[in-house]
């Protein structure tokens, strides 16, 4: 390794290193969506979703290309949410494209292998959790395994470009990963009692914690005057199985199944005994 790469690899675990102690990885600025514009009630939506897509095939460039996409991507996103609550049927058809726009934002990102396209997809999906939580929190109980099922696929997808980053720049995949996982536990907290949405927040944050000990077991360790990538994982997640743990009492019997699921995925990631009951 040369040493201009050394010195730059220093210093990223270094700023890491302090972000993580002083409280986590830096707050990013809001992220708001752009208007619905048309929705699926209008009989102008379907044009609109062909002109996106023809627009997206005549732009040109990697960089601007994945931005196209992202773009698109978050008005399928303001669209369901705008339907959400109100037109099942209408939300489920903008959700099932904002999965779609997203996997070709991914795939966009991830061909070329430049980092910054592949984190800034990424770090795209941080900030939409929020309101694709929203939107399946209001789909009635027989459109709920669909929304489940469209937030999973996001979460593979950015664990996969995750992997990558991996391989290239782990710090940038840090500050991808970790908000990441530590948005899950937050959603935890916050529906906690909520018997509708709680194992669904359980589910997605084991995904987060498995794959994180998957990838800390086959990747090449990172260590830089001390500092490994599996070290600040571990750090910035030292605090989630007491958090898990304090959540207990608010669960309602049918979610404590997947509860201990959870506890263990990140029992395993910090090296701790496997739990036989919450």
């Amino acid at each position: 390794m040369d040493m201009v790469k050394r010195i730059s690899i220093t210093l990223y675990v270094w700023i890491a290193t302090i972000l993580i102690f002083a409280g986590g990885v830096a707050a990013r600025a809001a992220y708001t969506l752009p208007d619905p514009g048309y929705t699926p009630e209008s009989r102008l939506w379907g044009f609109e979703v062909f002109w996106d897509r023809l627009t997206t095939l005549f732009t040109f460039g990697a960089d601007e290309k994945v931005k196209q996409v992202l773009f698109i991507a978050s008005k399928r996103l303001s669209e369901a949410r705008a339907l959400a609550g109100k037109n099942p049927e209408g939300t489920a058809r903008a959700f099932e494209l904002y999965a779609g726009e997203m996997s070709v934002a991914y795939a966009a990102a991830t061909r070329g292998g430049d980092t910054a396209r592949i984190g800034l997809v990424g770090l795209a999906t941080n900030d939409h959790f929020p309101f694709l939580d929203e939107v399946s929190e209001r789909m009635p109980p027989e459109y709920k395994p669909a929304s489940r099922r469209i937030k999973e696929f996001t979460i593979d997808d950015q664990t996969g470009a995750i992997t990558a980053l991996f391989s290239q720049d782990p710090i940038e995949a840090l500050t991808v990963f970790l908000p990441a996982i530590e948005g899950r536990l937050k959603r935890i907290e916050a529906v906690a009692r909520d018997a509708q949405n709680n194992e669904e927040a359980l589910r997605e944050y084991e995904k987060y914690a498995l794959f994180a000990k998957g990838l800390i077991a086959k990747t090449t360790p990172v260590s830089v005057n001390g500092a490994s990538v599996s070290d600040l994982i571990r750090t910035q997640t030292k605090d989630h199985d007491s958090r898990l743990q304090a959540l207990y009492p608010k669960l309602n019997p049918q979610a404590l199944g997947q509860f201990l699921r959870a506890r263990n995925s990140i029992r395993a990631l910090q090296g701790l005994s496997t739990l036989i009951s919450g």
